[in-house]
């Protein structure tokens, strides 16, 4: 009987549902069935890498890779002067896939070896979305810049990259991230302006009052970014005046998300702008971003209202039932790791406060969605905080097995997968001895389940 390989999709689903499982299964099936599968996208960012998958992922064409922290691959080779990056990518990729990859994500909180960024220009001809989320210093960005020019995509977020020179080299660039950067000189910022093709621009923070002053170094460059269509500024410094200005020199820019900023009441014709300053303005919001098909506001969105749901903000007169189908729909709309670890959390304090508000045939689709992102839940357990969180995760799936047609078959599954995702944690010997505390008390919060 002859078996056809799977397509793309199926390929990169079933890689994806192997994962989850654990055991070494996803690297005996790569293994032993390689030639059935027809791998494009890979996305490693919440596990740790084997030697043996990385071998069996060789084998693969792939288009899309995404890598968690690799201060947790084993197979990393480590010199003096950082983790070698360049090596690592070598014997993760054949030569076919470094010549056709497209997509590569890069999280490291370690420094990476010397003249890393002109050995990865060299590697990947190909590329036009690159994210990486570390240590970068500006020379090291500097360099990344000028071999990249084909880029379409960007995420600097979260490094500690303080100026943007080389940025110019980037004539292609459409969509640039670079949320809780620390730029407040306009001879750091300037270069920006060179990015003719930009149309999305997310210079926003996490945390509230961080003291970046990115909006008025912005204006103070008085220069424009002419086919900008959107940014995100949450957070930030932007005020009445800045906003006024802003749009004023900006006549292309239709959407606004100023979330965590004092611009209520503020409008503009022809702008669109969202600073949701409730959670009943945060729903409306989210349903105007998923019309409107921009996952990066979503996500913004779905992070604020988490955070206003937990400050028990008065919303009585809001439809807990809709607003959590809003959120479901959301996450199905849009599956990057950080929109659906928003939507996540959002959905978990629905159900832990709002349970008498959801119907059957929600309790039911809403289980379902949860059993299906346990894998998004952190595979290391070493504080209390994170303890926390996935105790969170739990009571929100004890609550809703009081739905009809209950599977405890795949609550049960999802739970020894948990367990032995901690288990493999706690005997890594990458632990501490509070950290491994830690595993062991959160043991107890399965066995009920089971």
């Amino acid at each position: 009987m002859l078996v056809r390989p799977l397509d793309r999709t199926a390929s990169d689903k079933m890689f994806s549902e192997l994962m989850k499982l654990k055991f070494g299964l996803c690297e005996e099936a790569l293994t032993r069935f390689g030639h059935f599968f027809c791998l494009k996208k890979v996305d490693l960012f919440n596990y740790h890498v084997s030697k043996e998958l990385v071998e069996a992922i060789r084998c693969q064409n792939l288009e899309s890779l995404s890598l968690g922290n690799l201060d947790w691959v084993k197979r990393g080779r480590r010199f003096m002067n950082g983790y070698d990056i360049v090596r690592f990518l070598e014997s993760f990729l054949n030569e076919e896939s470094r010549n056709v990859l497209h997509s590569l994500e890069i999280t490291m909180e370690s420094p990476f070896a010397k003249e890393w960024p002109a050995k990865i220009n060299n590697m990947l001809p190909a590329l036009k979305c690159f994210a990486i989320n570390g240590q970068v210093n500006d020379d090291e960005f500097s360099h990344l810049c000028i071999g990249f020019s084909n880029l379409r995509v960007l995420d600097i977020s979260n490094t500690n990259i303080r100026n943007l020179s080389g940025m110019k080299m980037l004539v292609n660039l459409q969509i640039l991230s670079m949320r809780n950067l620390d730029i407040n000189q306009t001879s750091d910022l300037i270069e920006l302006f060179s990015l003719t093709k930009l149309t999305v621009l997310d210079v926003s923070q996490d945390k509230q009052n961080s003291g970046t002053k990115i909006i008025s170094t912005y204006l103070e460059c008085r220069k424009i970014l002419l086919d900008l269509k959107f940014i995100d500024c949450s957070r930030t410094d932007i005020n009445r005046e800045f906003a006024k200005t802003l749009l004023s020199s900006h006549p292309s820019i239709v959407h606004v998300s100023a979330i965590g900023c004092d611009l209520k009441n503020f409008s503009k014709c022809g702008t669109r702008i969202f600073y949701c300053t409730s959670i009943e303005s945060l729903f409306r919001s989210l349903i105007d971003f998923t019309n409107l098909k921009n996952e990066l506001a979503t996500c913004r969105c779905l992070e604020e209202l988490h955070r206003q749901l937990n400050a028990s903000r008065s919303t009585e007169n809001l439809h807990y039932s809709s607003l959590l189908k809003l959120v479901i729909q959301t996450m199905n709309m849009f599956t990057s790791r950080s929109t659906l670890i928003n939507g996540l959390q959002c959905l978990i304090w629905i159900i832990n406060h709002k349970m008498d508000q959801i119907g059957p045939v929600n309790m039911f689709f809403t289980l379902k969605k949860l059993l299906s992102l346990a894998d998004l839940l952190p595979e290391t357990y070493s504080n209390a905080e994170i303890i926390r969180s996935n105790r969170l995760y739990w009571d929100a799936i004890v609550k809703l097995t009081n739905s009809e047609n209950t599977n405890f078959d795949e609550i049960c599954w999802t739970a020894m997968n948990m367990m032995s995702k901690v288990t493999y944690a706690a005997g890594s010997g990458m632990r501490s001895k509070a950290g491994i505390q830690n595993e062991r008390t959160l043991f107890s919060q399965f066995l009920p389940y089971l």
